[in-house]
């Protein structure tokens, strides 16, 4: 009960926060730190036929919820419309004890990260099936349980000047 009007309540700043741009677009501005208010972003975001935007202020963002993707367990909802994350050096960390990405793009779904870091994913950092841009991100601490790869990739994925190391696979 305490969490759904927690969620009301951040949804409720968060539309009243948004901003009206391009179109029909959305800028929602999550606070430092705030990770509930940013997983509120994306279903808002998912929501919407437009390319909303969510901006991050500096921190780190302590993603402990885990949500069915496709791929197991996801750090954040799905992303299942068009999306940009501006990152202004926000650090998205997975503190859980599942095994989850931290990402997920689903098939007809896009996503543009700039400016931010992934990290300590416990099944690597993204899984795309839709496109993805990742611009001035570092991909860093990340293992993978069950995950193949760091960064599984089904669909158009475009890396600018972004850092991937200390990331490692546990393979058998």
């Amino acid at each position: 009960r305490l969490a759904s009007k927690v969620f009301v309540r951040t949804a409720l700043a968060l539309t009243a926060a948004a901003i009206t741009s391009h179109a029909n677009a959305l800028v929602y501005s999550v606070t430092q730190g705030d990770s509930d208010g940013f997983a509120n972003a994306i279903l808002l975001a998912n929501a919407s036929p437009e390319a909303d935007v969510i901006e991050l202020a500096a921190g780190v963002y302590a993603l402990e919820d885990a949500v069915k993707g496709k791929e197991g367990f996801v750090a954040l909802p799905v992303i299942t419309g068009q999306l940009v994350i501006r990152g202004a050096k926000a650090e998205l960390r997975a503190y859980t004890s599942r095994s989850v990405h931290l990402l997920e793009v689903a098939a007809d779904a896009s996503l543009k990260i700039e400016g931010a870091t992934l990290a300590e994913g416990t099944d690597g950092a993204l899984v795309n099936y839709g496109r993805a841009e990742l611009r001035g991100v570092s991909i860093i601490d990340q293992t993978t349980r069950t995950a193949p790869a760091i960064i599984s990739n089904f669909g158009e994925i475009t890396l600018v000047r972004c850092e991937l190391s200390f990331n490692t696979i546990n393979a058998s």
